[in-house]
């Protein structure tokens, strides 16, 4: 693994590692068949987790010998995957079909497991697929052997299957719960700890209680020794799946994909002034929740917030945006100008609102005017008397030209503004107005 990948995979574990210890709740849909339902696997996982201080909800979609292409043709599995904002939905073939051929995984295996993903995606994108990584039959499949010779150890179709499992959770952007690998690390080193049921297929206790250890591990992505629940196990061999489990998953979780295809949001907004109030426009990319700080206090939650300063200067928007588990955020600075107007003639010195029109001059009543506007390549000042100095700012409060004018001269060369809002500051001995105008 690229050493900078596998440096940044770290530091996405040992997040989760570190919240760990909080206590959390998490909503799992199990689809599958007979490997989940036999020994009630998710409420063995919900028990467990409330040793843990943890909380499992969860629904199950698991009719005997159910396939992936089964499940597809049922309306009732798409209905209960829309159903709830699950954090996970985990998918279980048929125990056997995806250690088959090429032939016949590619067309009754993966299309139908990208299908059920682009479902559980679509209800909601936050949601994970997890997908159950079964076990080869304690024998291999004496029934497939002759067609299918890696099949007829417990070993080749164990390693098939594997290998299926960890394909279908790549390809569709998942997560993998190896149970089978679990398995396999108990037959070799601890083979007194039976985990099948007499037919050689199902799970027995064990079996399930080696299963619950590895989905535990995956959904709350703690580590499955700090679970004190031994179902009906002898304490010392569910003592031993679990350090099984914390070896085989809890220690790899990058393995099984975890933090590999994190959702992460780009922040971004645009905004126009109109009068004393500031539409924002967010042009967020894959976020699903904001919060905008509008730098004077002010706060909203808002995807396109409207909102009204009560004071001119330049403040400090900040958008978060949301996505799952991760968050972006974007920064602008915004100006907002002076909406009123100061006449320094009036001796108490009060302050008149007056949009866009001063009287410059009290004994002849000229006023000050913008011509034209919206304008192109020059302004024209009309109604000056004085020499007055003049600022153009742009909508981020920066001044980008500056002079004065008076009656002889009394046009601004504009042109190499860019099209836009701008802010044209008058001011002389006598009085100071700004006036909105528009390059176009």
């Amino acid at each position: 693994m690229n050493y900078f990948i596998s440096i940044a995979l770290s530091a996405i574990i040992s997040a989760f590692t570190f919240a760990s210890s909080a206590q959390t709740t998490k909503k799992v849909l199990f689809i599958g068949n007979s490997y989940t339902y036999v020994n009630n696997l998710p409420k063995m996982i919900a028990d467990a987790a409330l040793t843990t201080g943890d909380t499992l909800v969860h629904s199950s979609q698991t009719p005997g010998g159910a396939r992936f292409l089964s499940h597809t043709a049922n309306p009732v599995v798409f209905t209960a995957i829309k159903s709830q904002n699950w954090d996970y939905v985990t998918l279980q073939a048929q125990s056997q079909e995806p250690s088959f051929d090429s032939l016949t995984i590619h067309q009754d295996v993966f299309p139908h497991a990208k299908r059920l993903c682009d479902s559980i995606y679509a209800a909601n994108k936050c949601v994970k697929p997890l997908f159950y990584m079964t076990w080869g039959r304690k024998n291999g499949d004496s029934r497939n052997c002759q067609a299918i010779p890696w099949v007829c150890t417990y070993e080749g179709m164990d390693d098939s299957l594997a290998s299926r499992y960890q394909y279908m959770a790549n390809q569709n952007k998942a997560l993998v719960s190896p149970v089978g690998r679990v398995w396999r690390y108990l037959r070799r080193n601890h083979p007194t700890i039976e985990l099948y049921s007499a037919d050689e297929s199902h799970p027995s206790a064990n079996g399930t209680y080696a299963a619950m250890c590895s989905f535990y591990t995956m959904i709350f992505k703690k580590d499955p020794t700090n679970i004190t629940f031994d179902a009906s196990l002898k304490a010392a061999d569910a003592l031993t799946i679990r350090n099984a489990a914390k070896l085989v998953v809890y220690d790899s979780l990058a393995k099984w994909n975890v933090g590999k295809w994190p959702l992460k949001p780009t922040a971004n907004f645009s905004s126009s002034l109109s009068n004393d109030t500031v539409q924002f426009s967010n042009n967020s990319q894959k976020a699903n929740s904001y919060s905008w700080n509008f730098g004077d206090g002010n706060n909203s939650t808002d995807k396109n917030p409207k909102h009204i300063y009560g004071d001119t200067g330049r403040f400090t928007i900040q958008l978060l945006a949301f996505a799952c588990n991760a968050t972006d955020t974007f920064t602008q600075s915004i100006y907002i100008p002076p909406s009123t107007i100061i006449d320094t003639s009036d001796t108490n010195d009060t302050i008149k609102e007056k949009p866009n029109v001063l009287p410059i001059n009290l004994k002849t009543g000229s006023q000050i005017q913008l011509f034209p506007n919206p304008g192109s390549s020059a302004i024209e000042i009309r109604g000056i008397s004085i020499e007055t100095d003049y600022s153009i700012i742009n909508l981020e409060g920066s001044v980008i030209g500056a002079g004065s004018v008076g009656t002889s001269k009394t046009n601004i060369n504009v042109s190499s503004l860019e099209n836009g809002l701008y802010f044209i500051e008058l001011s002389n001995a006598e009085v100071r107005k700004t006036i909105k105008w528009i390059k176009q």
